[in-house]
C-alpha cells in the first residue's frame, strides 16, 4: 500500500513538472516570437552598435553609416580589438579613411581630437551630460547598416549555424560587403588579399572556438540555454565560463531563467500586448 502511495505520489511531481516545463517553454515561445535581430546580438556587438550611436552623435551626422560601426570597436573594452591592431587597423588610420583632411570641419576636427579608449568613458559621459547634448538613441542606422545587420543575422544562421550575431561575425560580415565604404578600408588596411583571408580566417577560428565547446561541452537539451547566455555576457566573460565550467553555469542560467519566467502572467501580457496592436492600428492611416 505504502509502495502505491509513492508511486502516486512520484507521478503527481512528474506530472507538475511536466505542467512547468510546458508552461515556461511557452512564455519563451511567445516572448522571442516578439524579437528583432538586435534581441541576437551578443553583449559586446550590442555595445558597439550603441557606441556608433555615440560616436555618429558627437560627430553630429543624420545617421549612422558603416564605418562608424567599425570605429565603435576601438572604444570598448573587447578583446577582438587586438586583432584588429595586429593586422594594421587601428584607430588613427580608421579616422584618417572616415575624415580626409580636405574634408575635415570644425566639429570632425573635434572629433579627430577625441580622447581614445583609455580615457573616452569619462569624456563621453560628459559630453553627454551636457543638457543640450543628451544621447541620442532614435539617432538612425542608414539604409546600408540595415541591410549588413540582416546580413549579419542570414550569416549567423544559415552559414554558421549559430542564432548569436557575435562581433567576429559583424566583422566579417562588414569586411565581405560589396560597394560599402567599410569595405574599402579593410581592402586599404590589408593590403592584399593574402591578408584578407588571414584576417578573416583568425575571425572564423575565435567563431569555431567558442561553436564548440557549446556543442561539446553542453548537453543537447541546453544548448538553446546556452545561447541565451551568450547574447547576455561579454565576450571575455563567456570565454572565462568556457575555461572553468560551462555546463554548471549554463545550468545555473537555465534554472534561474526559468524560475522567472514562471513569475510571468502570459495571459496578462497577450490581453496587454493586444490591447496594445489594437491601439495603433486604429491610429495606422492608410492611403487609398
Amino acid at each position: 500500500m505504502e509502495s502505491d502511495n509513492n508511486l502516486i505520489e512520484r507521478a503527481e511531481k512528474i506530472k507538475k513538472e511536466k505542467r512547468k516545463r510546458t508552461q515556461a517553454y511557452a512564455a519563451l515561445d511567445y516572448l522571442t516570437s516578439m524579437t528583432t535581430y538586435f534581441d541576437f546580438f551578443s553583449a559586446d556587438t550590442f555595445d558597439i552598435a550603441v557606441m556608433s550611436k555615440k560616436l555618429s552623435q558627437i560627430s553630429e551626422k543624420k545617421n549612422i553609416t558603416s564605418e562608424y560601426l567599425l570605429l565603435s570597436f576601438f572604444y570598448l573594452n573587447i578583446e577582438i580589438k587586438n586583432v584588429l591592431e595586429e593586422f594594421g587597423i587601428t584607430e588613427e588610420i580608421l579616422k584618417e579613411y572616415i575624415f580626409p583632411i580636405k574634408d575635415r570641419k570644425k566639429e570632425n576636427f573635434l572629433f579627430l581630437q577625441f580622447p581614445n579608449f583609455k580615457t573616452w568613458i569619462n569624456d563621453i559621459k560628459f559630453y553627454f551630460a551636457n543638457d543640450k547634448k543628451k544621447f541620442n538613441h532614435k539617432l538612425p542606422y542608414s539604409y546600408e547598416v540595415n541591410l549588413l545587420f540582416e546580413k549579419c543575422a542570414e550569416n549567423a544562421l544559415i552559414r554558421f549555424k549559430t542564432p548569436v550575431i557575435t562581433a567576429e561575425i559583424l566583422l566579417i560580415t562588414l569586411m565581405e560587403s560589396k560597394n560599402t565604404k567599410v569595405s574599402k578600408i579593410f581592402k586599404r588596411c590589408l593590403q592584399n588579399e593574402t591578408n584578407w583571408y588571414v584576417f578573416r580566417y583568425r575571425l572564423m577560428k575565435r567563431l569555431h572556438g567558442e561553436e564548440s565547446a557549446i556543442r561539446e561541452d553542453v548537453i543537447k537539451n541546453q544548448q538553446y540555454f546556452a545561447y541565451l547566455l551568450k547574447t547576455q555576457l561579454h565576450d571575455n566573460e563567456f570565454k572565462a565560463l568556457m575555461n572553468t565550467n560551462l555546463q554548471a553555469g549554463v545550468t545555473l542560467f537555465r534554472n534561474t531563467l526559468i524560475v522567472n519566467i514562471l513569475k510571468i502572467d502570459l495571459y496578462e501580457k497577450m490581453y496587454i500586448d493586444i490591447r496594445k496592436s489594437i491601439k495603433l492600428k486604429k491610429q495606422r492611416k492608410y492611403s487609398s
